[in-house]
Order: C-alpha cells, then structure tokens, then sequence
C-alpha cells in the first residue's frame, strides 16, 4: 500500500474532511505559483529599459498602457526605470504578501490535523474495554498520541503537503521558462530529474529501513521510561537503578543515531539541488549564448536580460526543489510510522465499548463487598 493511500486512510480514520478550508488552502496555493510568475516576469521589462529605454516604448502593449494610464507623462529614460521599477516592485510585495498568508493557512491546516489525529487516538483509547486496557502497556498509546503522531505531522505529512504546494509554484515557473526558452528548459529539467532520481533510488531502502528502526526504538523508549517511573519504588529497593538508566541510554543512543541519520539522508538532496540550481543557470547563458550566436559587441545587452530571468527562476525553483526532494523522501521514511498508527486506530475501534446511557456509577458513601473474587480474561 503507497504511503499517500495510508495518509488518506489515517485521515479518514480519525474524521478528518477535505472541507471549505483545505478548498481555500489549495486556491491560495495557486495564486502564490501564479504571482511567483509574476514576479519573474516582472523583472524582464524593467532590465529592457535598463539596456535600451527606447525598446520598450515601440512595444504596442506598452503604447495602449501609456494611452490609458500615462497619457500626460513624459516618457524619458529615468522615468521609464521609474515607472517599471515601482512596477516590479509592486508585484514583488504582493507576491511576497500572498506567500506569508499561504504559509500560514498551510501551517494551520497541518497543525489542525496533529490536533485530530491525537485527539482521536486517545478518545477511542477512553472508550475501549478495560480487558484490552490492562493487557496492553499504556506506553504504547502514550508513544502513538505525543510521540508518533507528532513525527508523522513534522517528519511526513508537512514535507509532503510542502511538496505539493512548491510543485505548483515549479510548474508555473516552468511554464514561463518553456515560453521563454523551450531548448533550455528541457536540458534544465532533464538535469534536475535524472539526477534526483539517481539519487532517490541510491538512498531509498536506507530511508526506509530508519522508518522502520525508529518506529520500533521509539515504543521501547516510553515503555522503558514508563516502567522506570511507575515502578521507582521497586527500583530502588531492589538497587537496580543503574541496570534501568544503562538500558535505556542504550536505546535512547540508537534513536538518536536514527533521527541523525534520517536528518542526514534529507540535507543530501538540497546540496545536490543548489549545485544544479545554480550549475543550470550558468548552463542556460552559455546555451543561450551558442543558441543565438551573439556578436561581442551585443553581448550585455543579448545576455543581460535572459541572465536576470534565468538567475530569478534558479532562485525560486531552489526552495520548490528541494520541499519536493524531501516530501518524497519523507514518504519512504514515512511508511512504518504510517503503518504503527492505523493498525493501531484499527486496534482501538475493534475494542471500543458500547456503553448504555446512564451506566456511571452513582454518588454513594459507602461500599460494601462481600465474598467477592475475579480473574482477568485468559488466566
């Protein structure tokens, strides 16, 4: 079963609905691809007046501007510099505006979800049968609700829904560079894909075997801690204090290893992915430079503008590559956890217990219990 399929299920699991809010995180999500667009775009005219004022005032998209909105303006170098840079400048804020209020309807979103997830793991807990509750270890359920859960949200599910969100914005900037250029943008793109997928594949079993190692070392570290804290008295009667402390050292060393090496394995691709950032966008001057065979003498002005789009699109493609380099590796690692905390949902509701209405024990001030004897199911 793919990782994606788990998230749904767990989702689905714990009630979580795809409602009005995730409709309006998705839209926002669109207009910030958009307006990174925008924003690359932007710069193009204002480094064409910068090279030659005079180009841009023959543009016919120029001249309808000029006759709607600055008719009565003179259209001298500085002003034009002035005019496209307050332009470009505007587009700037916006954009930058619309990515703060993204981030954050994306932050509250993903915080939502750690809160019902929870939330709902401890709820079914409440309500399942006091047979399965003294059966199992209580630090099995503490570990899932403050532990696994929060790896989940901060390990998984927000690179992934980071993943998304940042493929948009590659997609649209993509696009302009297509239009702009199609030669170069498919040798960029082909770099960028070959070369992470070469990656991913050298690195995905190791991903995946830390998921698995980190979800099993975990659980022995609250049953470890909860054994140590609710059985101290036992413990230091019995002088063992040193033996507890050693043991769990011995695993708390082992999930740290496992959480350095799983940090690790992340930090790889975004050093891959700044060589190839910045690698592409010296790749696409020197092939624009063959592709247009520029004389010496045209060189800033040919160079100058495709340089600055090119560099601009290397900026905004850096971030969106590498949330996507890391939410798919977050869905390798993501697989154990994933599969911990359904099997353990399912666990919960096969043992929940219907109870009739007004079954609460009523107030009394004395109990009495005569020739009274128990045993627990199975012994």
């Amino acid at each position: 079963m793919s990782t994606l399929r788990k998230i749904f299920i767990l989702f689905d699991n714990s009630g979580i609905k795809y409602d009005l809010e995730v409709s309006g995180v998705i839209f926002l999500v669109i207009l910030m691809g958009a307006l990174e667009v925008a924003g690359i775009a932007s710069i193009m005219p204002f480094i064409a007046v910068l090279i030659d004022p005079e180009s841009i005032t023959t543009s016919k998209l120029f001249l309808k501007f000029q006759e709607l909105f600055l008719y009565n303006l003179e259209m001298s170098a500085s002003n034009l510099v002035i005019i496209f840079g307050i332009f470009s400048g505007g587009v700037l804020f916006l954009t930058i505006t619309i990515r703060v209020v993204t981030n954050y309807k994306l932050n509250t979103y993903i915080e939502n979800c750690r809160h019902n997830i929870s939330s709902d793991l401890l709820r079914k807990y409440l309500y399942c049968d006091y047979s399965f509750i003294i059966d199992n270890n209580s630090a099995k359920i503490r570990k899932a609700v403050l532990s696994e859960v929060d790896q989940f949200i901060s390990n998984v599910y927000r690179p992934v829904v980071l993943m998304f969100s940042y493929a948009v914005v590659a997609t649209f900037v993509l696009i302009l560079l297509t239009i702009y250029n199609w030669v170069i943008t498919l040798v960029i793109a082909l770099s960028f894909g070959a070369s992470y997928l070469l990656l991913y594949y050298l690195i995905q079993k190791n991903l995946n075997d830390i998921g698995d190692e980190t979800v099993v070392l975990n659980e022995q570290r609250f049953k470890q801690a909860g054994e140590a804290t609710s059985g101290i008295r036992v413990i230091q009667i019995m002088g063992v204090e040193d033996k507890f402390s050693e043991y769990f050292e011995s695993i708390s060393k082992k999930f740290s290893r496992a959480c350095a090496l799983r940090q690790s394995y992340m930090v790889i691709p975004n050093d891959l992915i700044e060589l190839l950032a910045f690698g592409s966008a010296i790749l696409s001057i020197t092939l624009f430079v063959i592709s247009t065979n520029v004389s010496s003498e045209a060189v800033l002005s040919e160079i100058f503008a495709p340089l600055s789009v090119f560099a601009l699109a290397a900026y905004r493609l850096k971030p969106a590559a590498f949330n996507i380099a890391t939410g798919i590796s977050s869905l390798k690692f993501g697989g154990p956890i994933l599969h911990s905390l359904i099997n353990l949902q399912k666990e919960l509701t096969k043992k929940i217990s219907v109870k009739p209405s007004g079954s609460k024990i009523p107030i009394f001030s004395e109990l009495k219990l005569e020739r009274f004897s128990f045993q627990y199911p199975g012994n």
